[in-house]
């Protein structure tokens, strides 16, 4: 397989870089993905991956900016993101696409340090359905698995719902988008063979990735594969920690109020590891400029913000 190009950008972030290219594959002579690397990627650390799969427009909707729309999320949870590109039907369920994306995961892990224990599949549209297909004939490859807006019927997907005890499945959806076909048939084929699943039916939304507080809906989907306790057993003592932020996205000056509504020792830093502010208060205000920021809390544990 030939690497063809590749063009680095730089995003709002001096040191993240979306990375675009293709490859020579199969009957494809210009098999095109892309790629964005946090700011806070660490050679020497495996990384966390996301795999996007882009939606079914190909007047909107390609490898590139399928990255784009998911690489707040990459940056926010210090996440490669891997999208392979559907080719000019757009549809990337078809079998070279399929092939294409198992074979740039393993591209991408020869070039940066991966957690292969630590990937997630994650789709909007089309890229959902394939979410569902592609994932589960491909299940041990994967941590979890985020379909959004899944445009998919149960029959297509129902004979590969098998062995999927304890897997991990985030299925957000708009209450407008069909979900009496699209939704609910799914989750509960998925639930009775004994995959563990959570969802949020988004209120008053359609079939669209564009809806309100997206980032958030996304981080706490994401969040949950990250932190799920599918395979915990009765052996394991559990210490809850308190959640101190109810988000992660904030406008510049935008008062942080923690959800204990008391005192809490706390110390910021930027992404350089430059500590920018600490003290004690029931909650910060962020007068810092926009970027990200890792907010760690004395007893509890850190967290990750996007200033816009």
């Amino acid at each position: 397989m030939r690497l063809l190009f590749a063009f680095l950008f730089l995003s709002s972030s001096l040191s993240a870089q979306l990375i675009t290219g293709a490859y020579d594959f199969q009957d494809d002579p210009a098999k095109k993905y892309a790629l964005y690397i946090p700011s806070n990627y660490n050679e020497t650390i495996p990384s966390k991956v996301i795999v996007g799969l882009h939606p079914w427009n190909t007047s909107k909707w390609d490898a590139e900016s399928w990255a784009e729309e998911l690489s707040e999320l990459a940056e926010l949870n210090n996440t490669i993101l891997i999208c392979p590109d559907g080719g000019e039907d757009g549809q990337i369920d078809d079998d070279i696409d399929t092939s294409f994306t198992t074979f740039l995961i393993d591209q991408v892990a020869m070039n940066y340090n991966l957690s292969l224990d630590s990937m997630y599949l994650v789709g909007f549209s089309w890229g959902a359905r394939t979410v569902y297909t592609y994932g589960l004939t491909h299940k041990t490859k994967f941590a979890g698995f985020m379909p959004i807006g899944a445009a998919v019927e149960l029959p297509v997907v129902e004979d590969l719902i098998q062995d999927v005890e304890q897997l991990p499945f985030y299925i957000i959806h708009g209450n407008l988008d069909n979900p009496g076909v699209r939704f609910y048939p799914i989750r509960d084929a998925l639930q009775e063979a004994g995959a563990c699943v959570e969802t949020n039916l988004l209120s008053l939304v359609g079939h669209t990735i564009d809806f309100p507080d997206q980032l958030n809906i996304l981080n706490t989907g994401f969040q949950w594969l990250l932190d799920n306790n599918c395979s915990a057993t009765s052996s394991l003592i559990e210490v809850e920690v308190p959640v101190l932020l109810s988000k992660h996205v904030f406008t510049q000056g935008e008062f942080l109020q923690f959800q204990s509504f008391q005192k809490e020792t706390f110390e910021v830093f930027n992404l350089s590891g430059q500590g920018v502010l600490k003290g004690a208060a029931e909650g910060i205000n962020l007068d810092f400029p926009a970027g990200s920021y890792v907010i760690h809390i004395e007893n509890n544990k850190a967290y990750h913000i996007i200033i816009r």
